[in-house]
């Protein structure tokens, strides 16, 4: 139905044959349910990034996008873009076959207490409007992580649609 598949590497998934095996299952799962799509995105558990070892652990798997970088504790712009971009490797001067694309906000970056502690106040819709007009200004992608169980209550599921409605 045109929807995006993703992995979600395993907490110790930065070794190359974890981060595979757990690949290998996902495309097994698929065959077996007739989902026929050959891009799977991932993304790492607790944006967990070792560089190179994460980078080249998600193209020995065939994992060929990635939306790993971002910052936990505040939003913005790690990767200085939100353009989406393959991914190079400085030490053996080569394109790697992974495309990143940036990661701009994470839900609990905004509302949890050990980072901005905002929950879903003004102030917090303002900060990823912001963030979302960036974006916007530049023609990127406006990569937004917001896990499900932060939909706990009639309150946070309507702060989402309203963070939702950011894309129009």
């Amino acid at each position: 139905r045109g929807h995006k598949i993703g992995l979600h590497p395993s907490y110790y998934s930065v070794n190359a044959n974890q981060v595979r095996a757990e690949a290998e299952v996902l495309r097994k799962v698929m065959k077996e349910e007739e989902i026929n799509s050959s891009l799977i995105y991932s993304r790492m558990h607790y944006l967990r990034w070792q560089w190179p070892f994460s980078a080249y652990a998600l193209e020995r798997a065939e994992l060929f996008h990635d939306s790993t970088l971002g910052y936990a504790d505040q939003p913005g712009f790690r990767c200085g873009t939100c353009i989406p971009y393959r991914m190079f490797d400085p030490v053996k001067n080569r394109e790697l076959n992974i495309v990143q694309h940036p990661l701009i906000i994470m839900d609990n970056t905004i509302s949890d207490s050990f980072y901005l502690n905002l929950g879903t106040s003004n102030e917090a819709y303002d900060l990823i409007k912001f963030f979302s007009n960036q974006c916007k200004k530049v023609n990127g992608n406006f990569s937004l992580l917001w896990h499900n169980c932060s939909l706990i209550d009639n309150q946070s599921k309507k702060f989402f649609e309203q963070i939702l409605d950011l894309k129009n």
